[in-house]
């Protein structure tokens, strides 16, 4: 299978140019779609935390479709890609808005950053560095065994023969969950790596998440510092494998209904029960600590 996903992908998905830029368009139109849910539900009193939840339920809610659509037989690769470019519209939309009201000058931490140390600066420095190789690196060709083997193999032979059907001669393909159907909607979009990009951003999640119990920016230094350098993030952020997003998912669910006990929000306990089901259905692995 890892033949056919080098020598067949090309034609599979009727080669599109620049897979890299229309899986990060599709990730910003996301996020954005994401952002405006959470305005919408929350009246614009939406925070970080509400939109970050926004996210996770817009990609929650197309890898449900997908695995339904791929279910019963009704995968449609220009259905899906009419899908994808309107939230790549919604994304380059909100793009100039929150370009033109970026004020450095406002940044709340822009008095820390004046009075940074030294050892915070080079700290500061080196996670700047390891984010931002973190970031080239999910956006290079998957290339790991398991990717290969099922993650992408899978629904890309489920995308070959038009959606879903039982394979007793392949093991791997009874592990497939929600998790993988992110990627199967990216191999109709016409870019093999939308789940690792999507990984990537598990990231920045977990950080946000945990920084709410953050006593001042040193403290979300020290989070940032981590999350981000973990050396196990080199091989979760280049793969297929719906691993990190999924735990990252987990842990906001959590802190989203741990913070949401003194004063309760149904809207925001709703969303964060949505993460913790999401998760679990991503893998099996999910299944002991979602319950």
């Amino acid at each position: 299978f890892s033949k056919m996903y080098f020598f067949q992908l090309e034609d599979i998905i009727f080669n599109p140019p620049f897979p890299m830029l229309i899986a990060l368009l599709i990730l910003f139109g996301m996020m954005s779609t994401g952002a405006r849910l959470a305005d919408i539900i929350f009246d614009k009193k939406a925070d970080t935390i509400d939109r970050i939840l926004g996210y996770v339920v817009v990609v929650a809610f197309i890898a449900v479709i997908t695995n339904m659509m791929a279910f019963s037989g009704l995968l449609s690769v220009w259905t899906t890609r009419i899908v994808a470019i309107l939230l790549v519209a919604v994304g380059i939309y909100t793009l100039p808005g929150k370009l033109i009201n970026l004020k450095p000058r406002s940044f709340k931490y822009w008095d820390y950053l004046r009075n940074i140390s030294v050892i915070e600066c080079i700290s500061l420095l080196m996670v700047g560095v390891i984010i931002i190789s973190l970031f080239l690196a999910s956006l290079g060709p998957p290339t790991d065994h398991d990717s290969l083997d099922y993650h992408l193999a899978v629904p890309l032979d489920w995308l070959r023969n038009g959606g879903s059907y039982p394979r007793p001669d392949w093991l791997h393909a009874r592990l497939v969950g929600i998790g993988e159907s992110i990627n199967l909607f990216g191999l109709q979009c016409g870019t093999d790596i939308l789940g690792q990009v999507i990984q990537f951003s598990g990231l920045y999640i977990v950080w946000v998440a945990l920084a709410q119990f953050a006593a001042g920016p040193k403290s979300r230094l020290l989070l940032a510092l981590l999350v981000f350098t973990t050396p196990v993030n080199i091989w979760l952020v280049t793969t297929q494998k719906p691993m990190l997003f999924p735990s990252a998912v987990l842990v906001l669910g959590f802190t989203t209904i741990l913070n949401n006990t003194g004063k309760f929000d149904l809207r925001r306990y709703v969303f964060g029960i949505i993460c913790i089901l999401f998760a679990m259905a991503c893998k099996y692995s999910f299944l002991i600590s979602g319950s």
